[in-house]
């Protein structure tokens, strides 16, 4: 991963990824949990930064895997996750 490289997903756009490893470094500071998980994108490698709730979904990939994360606004300033396995992508079950 780029040093200091990270990838805003943008509302209501695909964004596709292919993780760089199983799993994502995580700590905390005084905003709570965090989780960057390392991707590539557009042939760059950058970090993702992922909420408590985009971990949740995207920490069943592992490295090589490839994913469409989409940030889908749902009201106005209201927004969630959906997170689509590209063709020949199976997440992990444990």
């Amino acid at each position: 991963m780029s040093k200091n490289e990270t990838l805003k997903i943008q509302a209501n756009t695909d964004t596709i990824v292919e993780f760089m490893y199983d799993t994502p470094k995580t700590g905390t500071n005084n905003y709570g949990a965090w989780f960057l998980y390392g991707v590539k994108n557009s042939g760059k490698e950058v970090g993702i930064f992922a909420t408590e709730a985009l971990h949740k979904k995207l920490q069943y990939y592992k490295q090589g895997d490839k994913v469409n994360i989409r940030k889908e606004e749902y009201a106005p300033g209201k927004y969630s996750w959906n997170v689509v396995p590209e063709e020949g992508t199976r997440p992990k079950t444990e």
